[in-house]
Formats: structure tokens, sequence, C-alpha cells
């Protein structure tokens, strides 16, 4: 890990302890926001490791165990958001078609990562749509694409401050003749 100081100049500040055993998909995937750097590891293990990076340090790694059924084979994607309080993973299944993004929230204590929501999308969560294959947060907002589905269509959800869930707000569909759109 790498801090900027305010003269511009970037020097080494830590380095992310290895988890217990990693798997060799360790670092697949990779998302920053807020003080919180997730690892995910696309094997079978299912793992996304979460690092807080603190004045002095890195804490962590905080793993979060992810499918609970057999055919889900670890995840295709990971995102934070900005502030570093939410997780979206998108779950990969033994077709290797995504089925579902998994919301996993840091609500306040330190290594607590519970599953918050599980956000499906009808058709769009369908085999063959790759649904999830690629995920952006930004601000309120979470981006997930299904590049298979009607030529690409990107699906965006807003957070609701009430309830903290996120809530369908458009679907954009690829208008143009480019197949790879989403």
């Amino acid at each position: 890990v790498f801090r900027r100081l305010r003269n511009g100049q970037w020097v080494h500040f830590a380095e992310l302890p290895l988890p217990p055993a990693p798997n060799p998909q360790y670092g697949e995937q990779l998302a920053v926001g807020g003080n919180v750097i997730a690892v995910g590891d696309a094997s079978w293990a299912n793992r996304v490791h979460l690092y807080e990076i603190t004045p002095s340090g890195v804490v962590g790694p905080v793993s979060i165990l992810g499918g609970t059924q057999v055919s889900e084979m670890g995840w295709r994607q990971i995102a934070l958001s900005e502030d570093g309080g939410f997780l979206f993973c998108s779950v990969k299944r033994g077709t290797s078609d995504p089925s579902g993004i998994r919301v996993y929230r840091r609500p306040g204590g330190a290594g607590q990562w519970p599953l918050h929501q599980t956000i499906v999308q009808g058709a769009a969560d369908a085999v063959g749509t790759y649904f999830g294959a690629a995920l952006a947060s930004r601000g309120e907002v979470l981006a997930v694409a299904a590049p298979q589905l009607n030529s690409g269509v990107v699906f965006t959800y807003r957070r609701n401050p009430a309830t903290n869930f996120f809530q369908p707000v458009n679907a954009v569909i690829n208008d143009s003749s480019d197949p790879s759109y989403g």
C-alpha cells in the first residue's frame, strides 16, 4: 500500500498480509473505497479479504465467505462503495454466469460485514446474460452490467438512505451495433 504525501510524493506505507492458506486466484479482483481494500479470491473458496487502512498501518484481513450453495464458484466481480461501507459481489455459478449481486454492509463494528441484501434482476439474472459481469459504485449509485442481455444492458440502483437498501432506478439498453456494450 502506498500513500500520497502532501507534497505529491508517493511513499510505501504498508503491505497487505496474506490470509491463511491463500488460493492461486488471490488478488484477481481488487476494490478500494474509503479506508478499505477488498481483495477477491476467484477460486472455489468464495472469499473476499477485507483490509482496513488506519493511520498506524493495516488491519486485517477479515474474510467474507461467499456462496452457500455447492454450485456457486466464487465471485465474478467485486466493488466497494466510495466510503467503504458497502461491498458488492457478483456471484458466479457453475454455469460461469453470475446469479445476483450480494451486498455486504459494514455497520460500524470492526470486522463486521454481514450480508445486507441480494439483488436479482428477473430476466437479467438468467443463464447467459452475464448479469454482474462488471460492477461500479459511485456515491449512492451501483451500476451492474449484463452484456449478453438484449445486446447489452447496464442496470443502475440507488441506495435508499432510510433503509440502506439499493433499489432499481434505470436500465440503459445498448442502442448501438456494438455487441460488447455492458
